[in-house]
């Protein structure tokens, strides 16, 4: 009975089971596909990329949850803005950066960034003047105390009535000596300190104790009256605000108060004598700046004083300092009265010149990625007269916070005289009209030789208040900065990949405009310019290339018709195939490193990639590695800089056995190249440590210089050897030039042609001056030259680096690729790609390859994965599905330095069989309630 009841039962609810269970399975199903999709929670390199900071993530990590921090930041929403302000303490708001300041503990700081709620954090860092010592050496020039006003011509508007009246000057900075009688008043008596603002005691007290802002102040707008000097707008009005303390630092977040309170004031000038290292290209103060200028005020910025100094890394490029990277600011560097670069003045390019790791400055390698020119322009900045908070004396300063002062005056005037105009109009006044420098000297044979200085340094050059003022009566439509590119670099290697900015300043009213890029630069450059044409300054990024397949040297213009009105830029830049790599062992540290390569490692790298050698740069007390802990055969040359035992960093016999083994691998030359760049502090015993391991050694003549005969035809060397048949170091030299009076040193230095097609045994030179090639005669370094030392280590260097890597290249590499014959793949299925890599004598171990697929010629996914690597054979494993790419046909290609090999592939879907299973049994239920269904009964 029982079992009747039940199949009945069982009968008469089949359906509705049936029903539950493929509704179960479906929900499992989903529930199983919804679950994998939950987010974890944000791991450090998560956190990473909240923090814009890295040395700043570091940091907080190491403290206890309860510490506290002040932090800028930017939130998710106004619900977490209320949540910080119970959370912590002090929170404040602005106007010209879009997040807020906030006093927090680490622990509640870290728990918004876990759920989602914080998008950016950065330290409230400090920030500083850009003033400099004026005790400034020079090689036979005289440097005396510029007259500003006479150099850039203020004298011109000025006698046309124009000398800033009714503009409005907010200088941020230490204060100022109110009661000074050339700063107080205007040249009529009259006050001209509109408002003033404390903003480190949050009162109106802006006294000066430091000197710093009163010095900046009497440059822009001294009144010339009671004996002092005038300024470059002796009229204008000031705005005061301190930020900066008796010992000239502050914060970022009191520069965000003062850019605010200057903007709500009425500004039509900011002038900011100040900057901190670049921990963030996109950083909170740059913003400020920015949005400032939006806002329709004129922001003039110093470069900073930051190139060749010990805190930089005595670098020659890329210390631009922020907020002086702002792209809409005009950022200012400086020059002295023989119209030369200041040697502290920074250059450009702009990149993140802060170690994020070690709390220190970055040295060799740079991430220019997404990088701009900077600085803008120069001005004078050197031994300038000025007032000083001793109302009976003047003092004379030097650096950019006075070049920028120099030009905050300029805005002044002008801005009197062109009211109306853009801040991004008379910022293209100065890009379009100032004198680009050259320099101009004799050689040590009395040859004249004018060397060019590069817009990394000078910006469009030096400017004219004239020339800047003719130009705002009728500008041009449009304006674009750098007027060529590349700027970064000129060398690209096959398959490299960069990405940087240029500037479009449109000027007037334009109904169209349109670009043109000859072949074949479509191929290399891609960029969008803006549908709109309003009056402003527009930033285009360009994604480079050299991913196509020319090699060779590319000279070509970029074209934009706007409105009918043609303009172009210069495009100049080369293509090689990758044929090696080069080691760079920069075996430096502390006071000693001038005497080595730094920010001229850029010319060294550069000249590397027209030869096709990928360089890689090992700066030992940074990366704190030594050679023997390297695999030296992945190297075709290796470079060894400036070798002094007497520094921390000594080669050990590891490193000398290391190299021993580089050349003579099991008793056997195979091949390779060393090159020796000792300076003169080099200590030979360190040298012969190296060399002993290669059974010879380095022994000098004794004489005091060795000799090069430039009057051969075949240029080649007249040195005595020292009976060392493979080695070459030479001493420091002297040159004898006879019936010759077409080429300098640089020209005619060839070292020996002693190689074989498996590369030179060893290279070596001996010149300390061959790598101090900056766009000045002045000392970077603040080393006692004088002028026979002058002429010992005269030479274009870029030539003499040159003539060393030629010398020792290795050309013959061979790549071959390998593929299985299926070019049909499914998805989830897998195709071995094999490479096999190699040069004449040796495989190329760790050489760069990455697979990229493509459609149409865009670039559809990339992977730079190395599944495997064995004595040069590189085994890549594609699987369409880790890609996530569709059923269709595509281009997979293998890329490296050496070029490119492809196939055509086709795609094929794959049968998944769990969402049909489901589908289908939802189906069977359906049916069968159909089929099952009673008739009703009529």
């Amino acid at each position: 009975m029982y079992v009747k009841q039940i199949s009945s039962l069982l009968k008469k609810y089949s359906a509705l089971l049936l029903i539950s269970l493929c509704l179960f399975s479906y929900t499992s199903y989903s529930y199983a596909v919804e679950e994998s999709t939950i987010e974890p929670k944000r791991n450090q390199v998560e956190l990473s990329s909240i923090f814009q900071e890295k040395f700043f993530l570091e940091e907080i990590l190491k403290k206890k949850d309860n510490d506290f921090f002040r932090v800028l930041l930017k939130t998710q929403n106004e619900e977490t803005i209320r949540s910080l302000k119970v959370l912590g303490k002090d929170l404040k708001t602005f106007e010209t950066f879009s997040g807020v300041a906030v006093t927090i503990s680490k622990g509640d700081l870290l728990k918004q960034v876990e759920r989602g709620n914080i998008l950016a954090v950065w330290k409230n860092s400090v920030i500083k003047t850009t003033s400099s010592d004026t005790q400034l050496t020079s090689l036979g020039l005289i440097r005396g105390v510029d007259d500003y006003n006479s150099k850039i011509k203020s004298q011109v508007l000025w006698d046309l009535g124009f000398f800033g009246n009714d503009t409005l000057v907010a200088i941020l900075d230490t204060g100022i000596k109110a009661n000074h009688p050339a700063l107080g008043t205007n040249m009529d008596g009259q006050n001209r300190i509109i408002n003033g603002w404390n903003f480190l005691d949050d009162n109106a007290n802006v006294e000066d104790d430091n000197g710093h802002g009163t010095e900046v102040a009497g440059i822009i707008g001294s009144n010339g009256l009671s004996g002092y000097e005038r300024g470059v707008a002796p009229n204008c009005n000031f705005l005061i605000g301190k930020i900066l303390s008796y010992d000239a630092t502050g914060s970022v977040e009191d520069l965000i108060d003062g850019i605010d309170w200057a903007v709500t004031n009425g500004a039509d000038i900011i002038n900011l004598s100040l900057g901190k290292v670049v921990t963030d290209k996109e950083s909170p103060e740059v913003e400020a700046v920015n949005n400032a200028v939006e806002n329709g005020v004129i922001v003039c910025v110093a470069s900073g004083n930051s190139r060749g100094i010990a805190e930089f890394g005595y670098n020659d490029k890329y210390t631009v300092l922020s907020p002086g990277i702002a792209m809409k600011a005009i950022t200012v560097g400086a020059v002295d009265n023989n119209n030369l670069l200041y040697e502290e003045s920074s250059a450009g390019p702009v990149t993140v010149n802060y170690n994020d790791t070690s709390d220190s400055f970055l040295f060799d390698s740079m991430n220019l990625d997404a990088t701009w020119l900077k600085p803008d322009v120069v001005a004078p900045g050197v031994m300038l007269n000025t007032t000083s908070t001793d109302i009976q004396g003047t003092t004379i300063v030097s650096g950019t916070s006075y070049s920028t002062a120099v030009v905050s005056g300029i805005c002044s005037l002008l801005k009197q005289k062109y009211p109306y105009s853009e801040p991004s109009v008379l910022k293209a006044s100065f890009l379009e009209t100032s004198e680009s420098l050259t320099i101009e000297y004799l050689s040590p044979f009395a040859e004249p030789i004018s060397l060019f200085v590069s817009q990394i340094y000078q910006g469009a050059g030096l400017v004219d208040t004239n020339e800047s003022s003719i130009y705002l009566q009728d500008p041009e439509r449009i304006t674009i900065w750098p007027s060529n590119l590349p700027f970064t670099r000129n060398i690209y290697l096959k398959n490299e990949r960069q990405s940087f900015y240029f500037h479009l300043f449109i000027n007037e009213e334009i109904d169209s405009l349109i670009v043109s890029l000859p072949p074949p630069l479509s191929d290399f450059f891609k960029f969008t310019i803006p549908a709109v044409y309003d009056i402003g300054q527009y930033d285009i990024l360009v994604e480079f290339s050299s991913e196509n397949q020319f090699t060779g040297h590319v000279v070509s213009k970029i074209y934009f018709n706007a409105s009918s009105v043609i303009y172009s830029i210069d495009v100049d830049f080369y293509v090689r195939l990758g044929i090696g790599r080069i080691l760079l062992d920069s075996n430096e540290i502390g006071d000693q490193e001038f005497f080595s390569l730094f920010g001229n490692l850029n010319d060294f790298t550069n000249i590397a990639r027209n030869y096709g050698l990928v360089p890689k740069v090992l700066k030992r007390d940074v990366d704190s590695i030594q050679l023997n802990q390297l695999n030296l055969n992945d190297y075709e040359i290796i470079t060894l800089i400036n070798h002094n035992s007497s520094l921390l960093h000594e080669f050990s016999s590891l490193d000398a056995s290391s190299i021993s083994d580089y050349i003579y691998s099991n008793g056997v030359y195979e091949g390779g190249t060393i090159i020796i760049l000792p300076s003169q502090e080099s200590d030979i015993t360190s040298i012969n440590s190296l060399l002993g391991a290669l059974n010879t050694s380095y022994i000098p003549t004794g004489l005091i210089n060795e000799t090069i005969d430039l009057s051969l035809n075949g240029h080649t060397l007249t040195i005595y050897h020292n009976n060392i048949t493979d080695i070459f170091i030479p001493s420091s030299f002297e040159v004898i030039k006879v019936n010759d009076s077409s080429n300098t040193i640089a020209d005619r230095f060839v070292s020996f042609d002693n190689r074989s097609n498996n590369g030179s045994l060893l290279l070596a030179m001996n010149d300390l001056g061959m790598f101090l090639n900056s766009p000045y005669l002045y000392n970077p370094f603040k080393m006692d030259y004088d002028i026979s030392n002058l002429v010992l280590n005269f030479g274009d260097n870029y030539e003499l680096l040159n003539n060393i890597i030629e010398n020792s290249v290795v050309t013959a590499v061979n790549f071959n690729y390998s593929i299985s014959d299926l070019v049909v793949v499914q998805v989830k299925e897998t195709l071995e790609i094999r490479v096999n890599a190699s040069n004449s004598y040796k495989p190329l171990t760790n050489w760069d390859f990455y697979i990229s697929v493509e459609r149409n010629d865009l670039i559809i996914a990339r992977n730079f994965d190395i599944l495997d690597c064995e004595n040069g054979t590189y085994i890549f494993n594609f699987d369409p599905a880790n890609y996530s790419i569709s059923p269709g046909k595509y281009t997979l290609s293998v890329r490296s330095p050496a070029g490119t090999y492809s196939w055509l592939i086709h795609v094929l879907a794959k049968i998944s069989w769990g969402p049909i299973v489901i589908e289908i049994s939802l189906a069977v239920c359906i049916v069968y309630l159909l089929v099952t269904r009673k008739k009703r009964v009529k």
